[in-house]
């Protein structure tokens, strides 16, 4: 009768600790999910350099079919008489000491296409995923169809020659 009840304990125990251990592997594994993709619940600071080409709006896109990512969307209005043909963007988070850097190019050796035409909306789309919670994004430079270019002090034609 002993045997039975120590058989009987050790069993009860050891589905104990089988259970305490399978909750903490699956709890530890849903809070790395959560680090790894973070929850932007307000739009992050949004501004521009250039003049030419100012913040419109701002919101957030839901995933399109197919893509995983939800989008920040940036509509900016091209308030020049020029054509723009090159933009840089760049976004920055303290937090997760982080800084990226998006170049949009239709600069061509003999032609351009237009990015954006005079006194239009332009949109630009960028993953959420590589946007920290506390980002600051800005329009850092825009380059017109006559090669002319506005914006802060860093050159956006010398970086597409390198």
């Amino acid at each position: 009768m002993k045997n039975r009840k120590l058989t009987l304990v050790a069993v009860v125990l050891g589905v104990c600790v089988a259970t305490m251990i399978y909750a903490v592997l699956v709890q530890g594994g849903k809070r790395k999910q959560s680090l790894q993709k973070p929850d932007i619940a307000t739009l992050p600071k949004v501004t521009s350099c250039s003049g030419a080409l100012v913040v419109q709006s701002t919101f957030f896109r839901a995933p399109k079919v197919g893509s995983p990512a939800t989008e920040l969307v940036l509509q900016l209005m091209n308030n020049s008489d020029k054509s723009i043909v090159a933009l840089s963007i760049s976004w920055t988070s303290k937090k997760a000491q982080s800084a990226h850097k998006l170049m949009m190019n239709s600069r061509g050796p003999d032609t351009s296409r237009v990015l954006a035409a005079p006194h239009s909306l332009y949109e630009v789309a960028l993953p959420l995923e590589n946007i920290a919670p506390d980002a600051n994004v800005q329009v850092r430079n825009v380059v017109f169809v006559d090669g002319t270019e506005e914006g802060c002090t860093d050159s956006v034609i010398k970086a597409l020659q390198n």
